[in-house]
Parts: C-alpha cells; sequence; structure tokens
C-alpha cells in the first residue's frame, strides 16, 4: 500500500494565487508583480518585513522604480488587513499622501 504525503505549507502557498496587494496605497502593477517574483504572496508576509527589506527587494533586487518612502507605510497598511480592521485600514489610507506619512 502506498501513501500519498500531505502537500507541505511551502507547496500549498506556491499554488494559491498571491494576496492583492494593489489595495494597499502605493503599491500598483509593478511593484505588485515584483514582490511576487521575489515570492512574496501575502498580506502577513508584508506585514512581518521591514520598511528596509520592501525596498531593496523592490527596487534593488526587482529593478521596480518607487516613489518617495511608500514601503514605510506598506507593513502598517497589510497589518490592518491582516488584523481584518478595513475601517482602520481606510481611515489610515485617508492620512496618507501617494501612499506616504505627510511629513515624509
Amino acid at each position: 500500500m502506498t501513501t500519498t504525503a500531505a502537500p507541505k505549507e511551502s507547496d500549498t502557498k506556491l499554488d494559491a494565487a498571491p494576496d492583492d496587494f494593489t489595495r494597499l496605497e502605493g503599491i500598483g502593477p509593478k511593484v505588485r508583480e515584483a514582490l511576487v517574483a521575489s515570492g512574496i504572496m501575502t498580506f502577513q508576509q508584508i506585514a512581518a518585513m521591514s520598511a528596509d527589506d520592501l525596498y531593496r527587494i523592490v527596487h534593488d533586487e526587482q529593478h521596480v522604480r518607487i516613489v518617495g518612502d511608500a514601503t514605510k507605510t506598506w507593513p502598517k497598511q497589510a497589518q490592518f488587513i491582516v488584523d481584518g480592521d478595513l475601517d482602520g485600514l481606510k481611515a489610515y489610507q485617508d492620512h496618507l499622501i501617494g501612499g506616504r506619512e505627510p511629513q515624509d
């Protein structure tokens, strides 16, 4: 009798569609593609990352232009989605200017 091993979590993630990162202010289709090409598939991953790591991945490794310091707000925006706080996300995005904090 042959048994088939259950798929590993990493295997199932490869088959799943990535989250819609364009829900985050400051992320358009090119940045989304850069994140996915680097293996970032979920809002949870973005929420756990630093702005410096996001900048390095998108700008330095994938060669996608980023306007200003938009990467600084992506983890916070993603965390609102992870927490299911869409009202908080909207309020935060209403505060942002072009995906950046007003003082940036």
